[in-house]
């Protein structure tokens, strides 16, 4: 299960001013209004205890730039951010994550 979290104040850290998204997010009016405008989320990978070592978990997030101004470009951009889950003796598990733009 993924929760997306907008990083209200940029510091890459899940604390209590990050906001839950329920929704696709809306950036507004990029080309206007907030031409400079970036969100950094974060995202919350909810792995079962009962996991097994040895499992990997991609994810891949789209965002689309759809302009309301038929002679500007549609942009998309992707991001993939994959976990492992390995085990590092003891009975413990530990979550490995990367991503790439």
């Amino acid at each position: 299960v993924y929760n997306f979290y907008n990083d209200v104040n940029n510091n890459f850290t899940l604390d209590t001013s990050d906001t839950l998204y329920s929704t696709p997010i809306s950036l507004g009016d990029v080309f206007n209004a907030n031409p400079n405008h970036q969100i950094n989320l974060i995202v919350k990978l909810q792995v079962p205890t009962n996991v097994n070592p040895g499992i990997t978990d991609v994810l891949t997030i789209t965002a689309t730039l759809d302009p309301t101004d038929p002679a500007k470009l549609n942009l998309t951009a992707q991001v993939t951010d994959t976990t492992n889950v390995i085990n590092i003796g003891s009975g413990s598990l530990r979550l490995l994550a990367a991503h790439a733009l």
